[in-house]
Parts: C-alpha cells; sequence; structure tokens
C-alpha cells in the first residue's frame, strides 16, 4: 500500500491430537483407583490476524495489529479428570470441547518508535485484549456449585511499555544512558478473579464469621489479593557501553 505502508493478513489453523491427559484406572479391590498419563484429550486452535506497518520513514517506525483467536479443547489441564476424580463430590470430566485457559479471543497491539541513528530514540508498545477463561462458581440455597467449565471471562487489559536512550560517544566508547517504564499509567490489570463475582477485589458471600474462625484479622484481609493483578508500574534506569 504505497512506499512506506504495508498489510499483512494472515490465518492459522491446528489441531491438537493425542494431547496429554489422565486415565484413571479401576484396580479388582472396590474403590481402588490410581491415575496414569495417556494421549488422550483434544484441542484445536484458529484464528486471523492483520497488521497494518509503517516502515522506517524520517525515523519514524510504526504498526498496528488485531489477532481474532478461539481456542477450544476437552481439557485445559493434563491433570484435569484427576481433579474431578478428588473432588468432593467428584465431578463429571468434561466431554466437549470448551474454551482453553489461553483463549485470548481479541488483541490488538500498537508500537510507535522515533530513533535518530547515534543519538537519542524512544518508543512505545500498547496492548489491548480481552480477559481469559474462567469457571464461575454459583452460591444458592443449594450450597456451591460450579458452572459450565469455561464460560465467563475476566476483565480486560490494557498495557503500555515506554522506552528511551541517549547516546555518547566518548574516547572511541558509545554509552548509551536509557529508561524504561513498564506499566506506563500503572493499569490494574487482573491476572486472577474470585469465581463468583468475574472480579479481582471481592466476593459475592459474607465470609466475617469463617474470616474470624481462620484468624484473620478483618474481611478487607482476606478480599487483598496482589496476586491476583499484573506488575504495577515499573521504571528502569541504566547505562550500557559498547566497544
Amino acid at each position: 500500500m504505497g512506499d512506506n505502508v504495508g498489510f499483512f493478513l494472515t490465518g492459522f489453523y491446528k489441531d491438537i491430537n493425542n494431547w496429554l491427559g489422565t486415565e484413571i484406572i479401576e484396580t479388582y479391590i472396590a474403590g481402588d483407583k490410581y491415575a496414569r498419563f495417556v494421549n488422550r484429550d483434544y484441542g484445536n486452535v484458529k484464528g486471523i490476524t492483520a497488521t497494518l506497518d509503517l516502515r522506517p520513514s524520517r525515523n519514524v517506525r510504526a504498526s498496528i495489529d488485531y489477532t481474532y483467536q478461539v481456542a477450544e479443547g476437552n481439557a485445559s489441564d493434563p491433570e484435569a479428570q484427576f481433579a474431578d476424580v478428588r473432588a468432593r463430590p467428584p465431578r463429571e470430566s468434561e466431554i466437549q470441547v470448551v474454551p482453553l485457559d489461553w483463549d485470548q479471543t481479541h488483541t490488538l497491539n500498537v508500537f510507535v518508535s522515533f530513533i535518530q541513528p547515534d543519538n537519542w530514540g524512544v518508543s512505545v508498545i500498547g496492548k489491548l485484549n480481552n480477559g481469559l477463561p474462567y469457571t464461575p462458581t454459583l452460591r444458592g440455597t443449594q450450597g456451591v456449585r460450579a458452572s459450565f467449565e469455561n464460560s465467563e471471562r475476566k476483565p480486560a487489559n490494557i498495557n503500555f511499555d515506554l522506552k528511551g536512550h541517549k547516546d555518547f560517544r566518548i574516547g572511541g566508547m558509545m554509552y548509551s544512558l536509557f529508561f524504561k517504564v513498564y506499566n506506563l499509567f500503572d493499569a490494574r490489570n487482573a491476572k486472577d478473579v474470585f469465581d463468583t463475582t468475574g472480579l479481582p477485589t471481592a466476593d459475592d458471600w459474607d465470609i466475617t464469621h469463617a474470616g474470624r474462625a481462620q484468624g484473620i484479622n478483618t474481611v478487607d484481609d482476606w478480599y487483598k489479593r496482589p496476586h491476583y493483578y499484573a506488575e504495577p508500574r515499573r521504571v528502569q534506569l541504566g547505562v550500557s557501553i559498547e566497544f
């Protein structure tokens, strides 16, 4: 599309057969079982990626790409069937394809850089994607029960990284001062969620008494899960030497 702009369209499709899974074996002694790994599970991944690329022009480089993907299978974890059998009460293992744990349907990437060779440069990378699947848990008068596997989505994530450098040549050696800022806008991106709400901040049931019984100071202490979030803003400063 002109001298400096390119458009790329890529499709992909992959069948995954004989994926590692678990087989439950019952012995001749009533009630005795054991599990072993076998090649039994199935998966399927398909999608399309569209890319618009601005080739280097006047020291500027930019690109934007969008990916639509569907990743399905009968198990994301090789130990899924083993976990189903050990659950109390035991669960029925999945017999149909469902979204896999890494089924990221929509992904948008943006990249822009400006570089003056042997002088300075700055670049930014942005990424926006919808949330990964999770299995919701419903609480009602009949107790706790899991809904359909991976039938809901975690919150969408957005992230921008900024990098820059300044070059100096001293005594025949090249020095470069650089900075890197990860998660530039300090976005609170959820990595995990409470399976009753789909949020990383709160459950939907009163755990006050249960929390006190377990020695937890407050209910807020129970809800604070730093590991449910991706890394906050991080800044790195440094110098590199070329000789």
